[in-house]
């Protein structure tokens, strides 16, 4: 059972302290908008001196634990405690190493870890488990040079910039703090996460009585001081701006200094408030915190803030939150917490404290003013904001790594098209570190996600320890040489591009790990050679999104792939001429991919011998955007090839995902295609007459062409999902695999087969006969856009949270329930919501049973839409057109799991409405 932290307590006796209780009965607990894994956070804090900027921190972290434990209880959090000061660094390690071992923590959270040397932190004590610093001061080289001796304390030691580069994460209550530290330190600024923090709800209008003036022997009116370094020039400086406005005074003020100073310090500032004429009214009230702490903020006139730069501020805003204006200095963190609502100063300038104590002490515009301006700055600051952000950060730290092996860089190489499809699912969930061989070259669009990094093959064994997972692609055309031996050593996935599958049996040796393949033959030979677990799944195709075009051009057939004797292109060059013969002149034939230079001559003469060597191009290797290009401008695709054992090839299954009605031999997998799938040849072959049958009978019936273009773009989503073979892929490296729905066939497991359904009559959308007869000068392909049909979709799925007055919903829907092959034209979902703005995020993970059960599926942070609309009574309905997303839904490049939103009607549901046409009427 996992429980959450208590609040604070004083620690027993040893080196670490666990702090748990039961949740409270009959107590509903709400998630946060954040998901993720369960965690074990270890929170450790230091011995805070009793002075008034310790308490500010320990306010803080006591309010922290507890809102972490209240808005993440699925999680679990442990209190640390240090060692007390003088043990040696070696015993400090032998109790940190004892905590993680006997906790399995999974992220040590260290605040503020350089206070004094004897605090000094090493990474490598904590081996594997993720760090993080949680710095609530910090003092930059450029401010340490420009302060007083006496003024330097707390400082960072000499090994603080080289523990926080170590560290998995950096947190910081303000953003000019964590500038500060990056650049110092050497961070990047994107490793720094701010917390801001919240105020206790104590802190706020309070009514002040002479008892509560009394128990610190305040006689009246005073001026309430709080900061570091007061026995330095800003001391020396407020003391004496405070005579000043003492001897300008009619009645008597007392400046109250919230701290317990003692000895040289206490001797030094009685003097300099002797020499300014206010002795006896300098009044130390000692530790104070709590309602007595509140009660002297709000009986204060004001509070000047001293606190030197890198130093913790937040009295700043419960004085605020108070209703008493501050005087700070004129810094970058106290103006950001600030904002507009302190009066700003330089610190060591006694003329501007007199200054700035006049204006305030007065009552006037400028008093309240600030005083107003406080109060609404304080309100910014919320400890479930707070704490919601610290998990997701947390979340993030803790995200373990999966390595993966990418194939060689070809222009359109299978592997690489893979990685494509997978990375999107895995950087939801894992960081990914790339390892390529020499020679290879990724796309750049891999390596802006900020979840993956890139490293040579040479790189992994000193860090193959660090992963979850190890994701092996092997390419048989290009087996590097060091990648059967790593997964001998380190098993892991192995993704295998098996297209010539005796190729991927002479690369693959190794019998652990597991293999995941897509021809039937391929399995067998690995479980034949020892293999022990073989999983067959279908090969994924990225279903492109259809694109409108508008113009005339000729009728185009199209190949695609190697380029080899045997392959029937001679005898396609023999069915252009043949249509041309039949007084069809409008066609015309392109065929892509690497090709023996011998034989792309004798191509190239046998077209002149026909005289159509003007209607054809023969080139090589297409890039990912001009072959996009080319396959939207073609009408028939040739496929000749014999296909392999088991599995369609993917330059076909590419084709057919464009909508295009291809010609294939009628042989192997092939048979097991629907006949309105793809025109067959006849007995194996493409050669002579059949296959020049095959294309004008394509070439002349129209409405043939449109029912294989609906059903070949169907037939691939049904059976060759990316995203269902991204999940499996996730679903192997998170372990769960047997909870999938397989099927044993023959010894190894493999992906069901979907079946293609054919419309109802009543839901095709009609058929236009917009494009022209065979033999005119366009083609239906490239139409104008028609209207399309509509549909409105409610969701299949949605579960509503309620919390007080707010209703927050997570909802999808199913955009299986359009007619197979459709394109979408656009989606607009509708929100009902009685809010007047609204946000909405991206839920990225599946729904699983776990996440059902705490009733949190896992949800972006980031929102993909948010609307702000006028103030008004009664609900609203929210437009947002998400067409993009809806597309990228249905063709499988995002999972859809659908959406959330924090805040929607508790009596009518959302709805999507969609228009679609099918790739001829769209166009």
């Amino acid at each position: 059972m996992h429980r959450r932290v208590n609040g604070p307590s004083t620690p027993s006796s040893g080196a670490y302290t666990s702090y748990m209780s039961e949740k409270p009965r009959n107590k509903r607990c709400f998630p946060t908008d954040q998901g993720g894994e369960f965690m074990k956070i270890a929170l450790c804090s230091p011995s805070l001196e009793p002075h008034f900027v310790g308490l500010a921190k320990g306010r803080y972290l006591d309010h922290l634990f507890e809102a972490l434990a209240q808005r993440g209880p699925e999680h679990t959090f442990i209190r640390y405690i240090p060692e007390a000061e003088g043990d040696t660094l070696e015993r400090r390690q032998e109790h940190v190493g004892r905590f993680l071992t006997e906790h399995a923590v999974d992220l040590f959270v260290i605040t503020d870890p350089f206070i004094g040397e004897e605090q000094t932190w090493h990474k490598e004590w904590f081996g594997r488990t993720k760090v993080a610093a949680l710095l609530l001061e910090w003092s930059s080289p450029e401010v340490k040079d420009g302060r007083q001796p006496d003024e330097r304390n707390n400082e960072p030691t000499g090994q603080a910039p080289g523990f926080l580069r170590s560290c998995d994460l950096v947190l910081t209550p303000t953003d000019s703090l964590k500038q500060a530290v990056a650049s110092s330190a050497g961070i990047q600024a994107e490793k720094i996460d701010v917390i801001s923090g919240g105020i206790d709800p104590l802190f706020g209008p309070v009514e002040i009585t002479e008892q509560h003036l009394s128990r610190y022997g305040i006689p009246g009116r005073y001026v309430l001081c709080a900061g570091t370094g007061l026995s330095g020039r800003q001391g020396k400086a407020l003391i004496a701006a405070f005579g000043m406005a003492c001897r300008e005074l009619d009645d008597p003020l007392s400046l109250v200094i919230a701290d317990d100073a003692v000895g040289q310090e206490r001797e030094k500032l009685l003097a300099l408030a002797d020499a300014a004429g206010v002795r006896e009214r300098l009044l130390w009230t000692g530790p104070v915190d709590g309602e007595e702490l509140a009660s002297l903020y709000g009986g204060a006139e004001l509070l000047a803030f001293l606190g030197t730069e890198g130093s913790f501020g937040f009295p700043l805003l419960e004085a605020m939150a108070c209703g008493t204006p501050v005087l700070a200095p004129d810094r970058g963190e106290w103006n950001e917490l600030g904002d507009n609502a302190i009066y700003r100063v330089k610190p060591c300038n006694a003329e501007q404290l007199h200054i700035g104590l006049k204006v305030l002490l007065n009552v006037g515009s400028s008093r309240s003013f600030l005083v107003d301006k406080g109060k609404m700055q304080a309100r910014k600051y919320q400890w479930r904001a707070c704490a919601e952000k610290a998990l997701r950060a947390f979340s993030e730290a803790c995200r373990k790594r999966v390595a993966i092996f990418a194939a060689r860089s070809t222009v359109r190489t299978g592997s690489i098209n893979r990685l494509q499809l997978l990375l999107p699912v895995l950087t939801e969930k894992y960081d990914c570190d790339l390892y390529v061989g020499n020679g290879s070259g990724l796309s750049e669009h891999f390596l802006r996600n900020r979840k993956v990094r890139l490293f040579r093959h040479e790189e992994f064994p000193e860090r193959a320890e660090d992963y979850k997972a190890i994701l092996y692609q092997v390419d048989y055309t290009d087996p590097e040489a060091s990648v059967p031996e790593f997964v001998r050593q380190h098993p892991g996935i192995v993704l295998v591009d098996d297209e010539e599958p005796s190729g991927a049996v002479s690369l693959l040796s190794a019998e652990a790990g597991t293999f995941v393949v897509h021809h039937e033959e391929t399995a067998r030979w690995l479980q034949e050679n020892g293999c022990k677990s073989v999983k067959l799944l279908r090969k994924p195709v990225k279903l492109p999104v259809m694109v409108s075009a508008i113009m005339d051009r000729d009728f185009t057939f199209a190949s695609c792939g190697r380029i080899e004797p045997g392959d029937g292109l001679d005898s396609a060059l023999d069915g252009i001429r043949r249509l041309i013969d039949s007084g069809y002149d409008d066609v015309r034939m392109w065929a892509a991919g690497e090709c023996d230079p011998d034989y792309r001559e004798r191509l190239l003469a046998h077209a002149e011998e026909l005289g159509v060597s003007d209607r054809v191009e023969l080139i090589g290797p297409l890039g990912e955007d001009e072959y996009g290009s080319r396959m939207i401008r073609s009408d028939v695709c040739l496929f000749l090839r014999k296909p392999g054992s088991g599995e369609l090839s993917g330059d076909l299954l590419d084709m057919m995902s464009y909508g295009k009605p291809t010609v294939v031999l009628g042989a192997g997998a092939h048979l097991e295609l629907p006949d309105d799938v793809v025109r067959k040849t006849e007995n194996d072959t493409g050669e002579g007459k059949r296959l020049s049958d095959a294309m004008l009978h394509l070439y002349e019936d129209k409405e043939l062409r449109k029912k294989m273009r609906k059903q070949s773009r169907a037939y691939v989503a049904a059976n060759h999902s990316a995203s269902r073979y991204a999940n499996r892929v996730l679903s192997l490296i998170e372990g769960n695999e047997e909870n999938e729905n397989t099927e044993e066939i023959d010894g190894f497991e493999t992906d069901v087969p979907q079946p293609v359904p054919e419309p109802a009559a009543e839901e095709a959308p009609p058929i236009l006969d917009a494009g022209p007869e065979p033999g005119a000068t366009g083609n239906e392909a490239e139409v104008s856009p028609a209207t399309g049909n509509a549909l409105t979709l409610g969701p299949n799925r949605i579960r509503r949270i309620r919390k007080g007055k707010a209703v927050r919903c997570y909802f999808s829907f199913d955009l299986a329930t359009l007619p197979p092959g459709v394109t979408i034209k656009s989606a607009v979902m509708h929100i009902p919501a009685r809010t007047n703005a609204i946000r909405v995020h991206r839920i990225s993970a599946d729904w699983s049973a776990q996440a059902v059960a705490r009733r949190k599926p896992r949800v972006r942070p980031k929102p993909i839409f948010s609307s702000v609309r006028k103030l008004s009574r009664g609900a609203a309905v929210f437009r947002w057109d998400c067409t993009q997303l809806a597309r990228m839904w249905q063709t499988g490049a995002m999972s859809n799991h659908g959406v959330y939103a924090p805040a929607v009607s508790a009596v009518r549901k959302p709805w999507l409405s969609v228009e679609y046409g099918y790739e001829g009427d769209m166009r």
